[in-house]
C-alpha cells in the first residue's frame, strides 16, 4: 500500500510544472512512503540539489540524509553551500549529525562542527543514550574549546559519570558484604552437615529378621530350594528393602531387593556365624550375598548397613547411614 502511494505521489509530482512547492511536497510524500526506492531517492536528490543551488534550504536535512545514503558523506564541493541551520540539523539522526560534524572538522571548520556535535549530544541525551551524549560533547569540545555548550556538556557528563561510579562502588561494596555473609552461612551449613555425617557413621543402621519356621516355603524347581521372605522395611531417605533368604542343599544366600537402584555396603550375620561383608559399586535393585554353609535353616538374619548410594537425575549421592 505504501509503495503504491509512493508511485502515485511521484507520478502526480511530475504533473506539477507550475507549482514548485506542491511538486516538492509530493516528492517528499513519495520518499516518506518508500524511502528505499532508488528511483525516488535519485529524483528527490536531483530536485533538492537544484533547490540548494537557487538558495532554498527548506529541506536541507533530507538532502543531507540522501547525500550520506548515496556517498556516505557530503561531497566536498557541496559542503560550503549548506546553510547548516540548527533547525535542519535537529531533524537529522544524531549519528548522522556526528558524521557531518567530523567532516566539517576535517575541512578546518571546527566551530561549525562543534555546534553540530552539540546538537547531536542533546539528541543522544534526550533518547537516553548517556554514553553517546558524553562522547559527542567531548568530541565537540575537541573541535572548538571555546564552545560553551560543549564545555558545560563535558563537565556535566563527567560529573554524572563520577556519580554513577560512586553509586556502583557503593553497590559493589554492599553486594560483597552480602556475598561474604552467604559464604559464612554456607560454611556453617557445611560444618553442621559434617558433624551430622560423623554422628551417622558412628550409629550404623541394623535390621534384625527373625524367621519363623512356618515362613520357609519350598520353591518350585529341581534343586530342592526353600525360601523365606521378610516384611518390607525402610532403610532411610526414601529407600525400602525386603530380604529373601534361600537355602539350596547346605548353601545359604540372602537377597536384598530395593525399590530403587542403589549400591550398598555393610555386613550380614546369619544366626551366630561370622559376619559376611558386602560392598557394591554398581547401582542395582537386587543385591545377592552368599553367606556360606550353615547347619539347618537360619532362624535369625542381621543386616548392618554402612552406606547407601543412590542416583537421581544423573546426580549420584552417597548417604552415610
Amino acid at each position: 500500500c505504501k509503495k503504491m502511494l509512493a508511485l502515485v505521489s511521484m507520478e502526480m509530482s511530475k504533473r506539477c510544472t507550475d507549482d514548485l512547492s506542491a511538486k516538492e511536497a509530493l516528492m517528499l510524500k513519495a520518499f516518506e512512503a518508500d524511502a528505499s526506492n532508488a528511483s525516488i531517492q535519485d529524483s528527490l536528490l536531483d530536485w533538492l540539489m537544484d533547490r540548494l543551488n537557487t538558495g532554498n534550504d527548506e529541506n536541507e536535512s533530507v538532502l543531507i540524509s540522501l547525500l550520506f545514503t548515496k556517498h556516505d558523506k557530503v561531497p566536498d564541493e557541496l559542503l560550503p553551500k549548506l546553510s547548516l541551520r540548527e533547525a535542519q540539523i535537529q531533524q537529522l539522526a544524531p549519528s548522522l549529525s556526528m558524521k557531518l560534524a567530523d567532516q566539517l572538522a576535517q575541512a578546518k571548520r571546527g566551530p561549525e562542527g562543534a555546534s553540530i556535535a552539540v546538537v547531536a549530544a542533546k539528541a543522544f541525551d534526550a533518547c537516553g543514550s548517556k554514553d553517546d551524549a558524553q562522547k559527542a560533547y567531548i568530541r565537540a569540545y575537541h573541535m572548538d574549546r571555546r564552545n560553551e555548550d560543549a564545555a558545560h556538556g563535558v563537565v556535566e557528563s563527567c560529573s554524572l559519570a563520577s556519580k554513577t561510579c560512586a553509586e556502583l562502588r557503593e553497590l559493589t561494596t554492599k553486594q560483597q558484604e552480602q556475598i561474604s555473609k552467604l559464604e559464612a552461612e554456607i560454611q556453617a551449613q557445611k560444618e553442621r552437615f559434617t558433624q551430622m555425617d560423623s554422628k551417622s557413621e558412628q550409629s550404623n543402621l541394623s535390621v534384625v529378621w527373625t524367621i519363623p519356621e512356618a515362613d520357609w516355603k519350598e520353591a518350585p524347581g529341581l534343586f530342592r530350594e526353600i525360601k523365606a521372605v521378610s516384611p518390607q522395611f525402610g532403610i532411610g531417605h526414601g529407600v525400602t528393602c525386603k530380604l529373601t533368604c534361600s537355602r539350596c542343599f547346605t548353601m545359604n544366600e540372602v537377597r536384598m531387593e530395593t525399590n530403587v537402584k542403589c549400591a550398598m555396603s555393610g555386613e550380614i550375620l546369619v544366626d551366630s556365624s561370622a559376619p559376611v561383608k558386602f560392598q557394591e559399586q554398581d547401582l542395582s535393585s537386587r543385591h545377592d550375598v552368599k553367606v556360606g554353609r550353615c547347619r539347618g535353616r537360619p532362624s535369625k538374619i542381621t543386616v548392618k548397613f554402612n552406606s547407601l548410594r543412590t542416583q537421581d537425575n544423573s546426580i549420584t549421592c552417597t548417604i552415610k547411614l
